[in-house]
């Protein structure tokens, strides 16, 4: 409370539609609380578009009360398991089951063939590799995170051990590579 203020912005969705985002200032604040919910109210009047809104609706909003900036990952890119939150990211290590017999940590990597290519003009093409060295291998190493506030789809997180810069970190199907690793990808009859 003591960080809001009269003409403050605010960002705000409506249930029905999670996608547009309008904006509000804050036009008065409560000066007590509410008896039965404990809350203070904010009244707010909405800025810009206003088309869509019904009075009555149910919204969720957020309020900036600093300027803070973190990595952050959508949503999609960050798996939980054991009680735990990972995300994966490409590497150069070898996957576990081709280094011989050498246990350096809980590190887990992946290798994975790529079979499909995005090329300039924004077509996949499909190619065949020749199990030689001209084919390439894609590794993926499984590194634990904290997770911090989530907003729009987008998640900050902070690894427990320090990423390198230009890493490439999986966004898309981070779920079946964990899956892939745990072993819990197949049929069960």
């Amino acid at each position: 409370m003591p960080k809001l203020k009269l003409g403050q912005e605010i960002n705000f969705t409506t249930t029905n539609n999670p996608t547009k985002v309008f904006t509000a200032k804050i036009s008065r604040i409560g000066a007590s609380f509410e008896n039965e919910s404990k809350t203070i109210a904010i009244h707010c009047l909405v800025v810009g578009d206003k088309t869509g809104l019904i009075d009555g609706m149910n919204t969720s909003g957020s309020i900036s009360v600093d300027n803070v900036t973190s990595t952050a990952v959508p949503n999609t890119a960050i798996v939980e398991a054991d009680g735990k939150n990972y995300i994966f990211i490409e590497t150069n290590k070898q996957p576990a089951e081709e280094q011989e017999n050498h246990n350096h940590g809980s590190d887990e990597t992946l290798q994975q063939e790529p079979h499909v290519h995005e090329h300039n003009d924004g077509e996949e093409h499909e190619h065949e590799h020749d199990s030689t060295a001209d084919s390439k291998n894609i590794n993926f190493e499984k590194i634990e995170v904290i997770k911090g506030v989530s907003h729009l789809g987008y998640t900050a997180i902070n690894p427990i051990v320090e990423i390198p810069a230009n890493t490439r970190i999986v966004i898309k199907n981070a779920f079946f590579i964990n899956a892939k690793m745990s072993g819990t990808v197949g049929h069960s009859h």
